[in-house]
């Protein structure tokens, strides 16, 4: 009785929690959407939500008292690093694809996660699926499809925009898995740490693309540059110290 109340009580978190993101990830589309139709800067827009992230990570792992791992040097260059350069193509990817096409579309598209998640299990994780879960990825291609050819407002980058921030995110998903599995270290501090270290990488591409099309201005510049030294800074201070 006790392990199927545990299981129902898992159940309904899981089940919870996966509404609430549904709604949540909904709602954000809308809301970048409508931003990036006032404001054309998806790249800006990529490095604010990064920044942001980081900055309202920082008072939760106070208030939850997580205390900062020791995360070996392996572990930060073969994984941290490399995911969060990864992060950075995912999120400008998918601020582009919901300025391109629409937001109904760009919720089919990240349909195709499964199949991304499937075969980057199969080749990082080597994990096997059974024949009836490969059966099962037909209909979401399918359905893509059809979505992709009856598009109104269909855009060719868009498309591919969505489709690279959907299945960078697969793959990053199977590695963090790697990272919270061999090493010591709290989800919500990994998120916070590969923000900051996705917006120092960002930065500079934003300062040629879009602080170059936004400002002009030497005395700009070195306040750009400032922050970037200080975004360095706090890097590895949160780090190493």
């Amino acid at each position: 009785m006790n392990k199927f109340s545990t299981l129902s009580n898992f159940t309904l978190q899981v089940t919870v929690i996966f509404i609430a993101w549904y709604f949540v990830s909904s709602a954000s589309s809308i809301v970048n959407k409508i931003t990036l139709q006032n404001y054309p800067y998806p790249m800006t827009v990529a490095l604010v939500s990064l920044c942001y992230v980081e900055l309202c990570s920082v008072p939760v792992l106070r208030l939850w008292h997580i205390k900062q791992p020791s995360i070996s040097n392996y572990y930060l260059i073969y994984y941290i690093i490399p995911i969060s350069f990864g992060k950075v193509i995912a999120v400008v990817s998918a601020y582009i694809s919901v300025w391109k096409v629409s937001v109904s579309y760009v919720q089919t598209v990240k349909a195709t996660m499964p199949l991304f998640a499937v075969f980057s299990a199969r080749i990082v994780l080597k994990e096997r699926q059974s024949k009836h879960v490969y059966l099962s990825l037909i209909p979401i291609i399918i359905g893509v499809a059809i979505a992709t050819f009856t598009e109104l407002s269909f855009d060719l980058s868009g498309l591919l925009s969505a489709l690279l921030s959907t299945g960078i995110y697969s793959v990053l998903n199977v590695f963090v898995k790697k990272v919270l599995e061999g090493a010591d270290i709290h989800p919500l501090y990994l998120l916070a740490l590969n923000s900051r270290i996705a917006a120092i990488l960002l930065f500079p591409v934003w300062c040629l693309r879009d602080g170059l099309l936004l400002w002009r201005g030497v005395e700009l510049t070195v306040c750009l540059f400032l922050f970037y030294f200080h975004l360095s800074n706090q890097f590895f201070f949160f780090f190493f110290l």
